[in-house]
């Protein structure tokens, strides 16, 4: 089987175009390709390759450097070329090297060459990494607000979803069969646009690979699981993205309260680059603790050894060990930094209680236990001591966390709680100030994701295997993640029902039509790909689905429009709200 690897594929290509490019050189990326770079490999790596200066394309800061080679690594845009051409026109280096991250147009090669009168473009080719790589299954276009195509900017978003697909389908060298949500309109568009721009290539062989099987990609809306993106899930990668950011493998942390002058000016977390990270972002928050501690130990052991400097080879032994000891005490630094943030926000916000009823909504079909809970946690009406009875101090949650408990309560029961969602609703445009959008997210949220708008093959809820639910049995321990399955981890995303019914060979060709050639065959690769934005839960199942383990053995890649939040994804509704839902 060949590699799903988005990472170890996005760096053989940027490493081949330094590679064929000998002696020093300087590598030169537009603003979208600094950052698609950035993610998969490290200046220090190369370094090793002989780029001894970086350059950004439109920086007016770049000198004449004549005696270096340049490798540029550009997206195919008319601005880039445009730019391109009069650089070309007067050049700062003795010979370019063009690596476009997807089809060029003939009329931008048109263009570059009468632009090259120096005759110093050396080389031109298409390496396919239009995209951005987030963990080594799962990828991102970076492209926000991707819920509807009411919005003016639609035809350019759907051109550039379809260019990022074709993409990442071409760097994994896949031709796939394509299936899309029938339900949406979104998913049909992406699938079919994907799809002429494969039959218009086919003259080119771009897509013909000697694999034994085509894989499956199937295209979905965000619509058909809303549920995911409004819990908060407790895997350390997800809370972070949570509760501080994470955008192209870079955080934010000059707004955490305490926290040292050297991580406020923006800090990176990779896999890449923090083993610590590499080793726990898909470990439960639970587990964060005793790993950071054991960490921040180890950090103690090596600071201590240097006091034992005695004779000149300890001397040489410690400066040999001196960068490592320092890359250590920062990364101790920055994790225990985000470990405090995401518990202090849970403690503010009240994100055990919180949680626990947003897993119970997401778990199980219960409408009396939940209006009694929802009511409990949204006014404080009958929380009592579970020991004593005594009534408990009331603390509103905050008005964000407070509107999801209600689109969740709304998803669940739309068609049979209609006067308790009036009664949450009112709750919340009394007790918190609501702006327009807010007041309208209930009503959205049903026309969005409700039932109708959903696949009828794929059960969310699993209402119709109420009675196994009602006798699951979870462990709830004092944290998340204190057992193998508690009461923060009770919620499926809907792929990981769709994994399961593709693995059966199952998957409804009345809901998920293919788009063009018709493959009868069980996959044993699926590319699930999320127009509204996939999250980091979906990429931890997606994770835990590739290990050795899995028995059926089917490789998984998750890609999606953008890598949404709750924060983020509730934002969007509001957004959408604003267009007109």
């Amino acid at each position: 089987m060949a590699s799903m690897n988005v990472i170890q594929a996005m760096r053989q290509y940027i490493i081949k175009a330094t590679q064929q490019v000998s002696g020093m050189k300087v590598l030169i990326l537009d603003p979208d390709t600094m950052s698609i770079v950035s993610t998969v490999i490290t200046q220090t790596e190369l370094l090793q390759e002989e780029v001894y200066l970086f350059e950004k394309l439109y920086s007016d800061k770049r000198d004449i450097v004549a005696h270096l080679k340049a490798v540029l690594i550009l997206r195919p845009t008319d601005e880039v070329i445009s730019f391109l051409c009069k650089e070309i026109d007067l050049p700062k280096h003795c010979e370019y090297y063009l690596y476009f991250t997807n089809m060029v147009p003939m009329e931008a090669l048109k263009k570059l060459a009468n632009a090259d009168r120096h005759g110093v473009i050396k080389e031109i080719q298409e390496f396919y990494i239009d995209y951005y790589a987030v963990n080594n299954d799962t990828w991102t276009l970076n492209i926000p607000n991707c819920l509807s195509a009411k919005a003016d900017s639609w035809p350019s978003t759907l051109n550039r979803i379809v260019e990022g697909l074709a993409a990442q389908c071409l760097s994994l060298k896949m031709h796939p069969y394509v299936r899309y949500q029938k339900s949406s309109p979104l998913a049909q568009q992406v699938a079919q646009g994907l799809r002429n721009r494969i039959n218009s290539q086919k003259e080119t062989g771009i897509w013909v690979f000697n694999r034994p099987q085509p894989p499956l990609l199937v295209i979905l809306d965000r619509n058909d699981d809303a549920v995911t993106p409004l819990l908060t899930a407790w895997t350390y990668q997800a809370l972070v993205h949570h509760f501080v950011g994470i955008e192209n493998n870079r955080i934010n942390m000059a707004n955490i309260p305490g926290v040292h002058e050297d991580l406020k000016i923006g800090v990176t977390l990779s896999p890449l680059q923090d083993s610590f990270y590499k080793d726990h972002m898909y470990s439960d928050f639970g587990v964060i603790g005793d790993a950071i501690q054991a960490l921040s130990q180890q950090l103690q052991r090596q600071t201590n050894s240097k006091d034992k400097i005695q004779n000149i080879e300890d001397v040489k032994k410690f400066l040999t060990e001196f960068p490592e000891l320092k890359k250590l005490s920062g990364s101790v630094s920055k994790h225990v930094a985000l470990i405090g943030e995401i518990q202090r926000q849970t403690k503010m916000r009240q994100m055990f209680d919180c949680s626990e009823l947003e897993q119970e909504l997401s778990a199980e079909h219960d409408l009396e236990a939940h209006v009694a809970k929802m009511k409990g946690i949204l006014t404080g009406e009958g929380r009592q001591d579970e020991i004593t009875g005594q009534p408990l101090p009331f603390k509103p949650l905050l008005k964000e966390d407070a509107i999801r408990l209600v689109l969740l309560f709304t998803l669940r029961y739309e068609s049979e709680a209609a006067g308790e969602i009036q009664q949450f609703t009112q709750i919340l445009q009394q007790r918190y100030e609501l702006t327009t959008a807010q007041q309208g997210l209930v009503q959205l949220i049903k026309a969005y994701a409700g039932v109708q708008a959903r696949s009828p093959s794929v059960d969310l809820f699993d209402t119709n295997n109420t009675l196994k639910n009602l006798t699951n049995t979870f462990t709830k321990g004092l944290v998340p993640g204190s057992a193998p399955q508690n009461a923060f981890q009770r919620h499926k995303p809907l792929i990981e029902k769709l994994a399961q019914i593709i693995s059966d060979n199952a998957l409804s060709d009345v809901d998920f039509p293919f788009a063009g050639p018709v493959g009868n065959q069980r996959p044993v690769e699926v590319l699930f790909f999320i127009v509204g934005g996939a999250t980091y839960e979906e990429a931890a199942l997606v994770h835990k689905l590739n290990q050795p383990s899995n028995p059926t053995k089917t490789q998984y890649l998750l890609g999606g429009t953008s890598i949404t939040s709750p924060y983020t994804f509730l934002r969007e509704l509001e957004q959408l709200f604003l267009q007109g839902g």
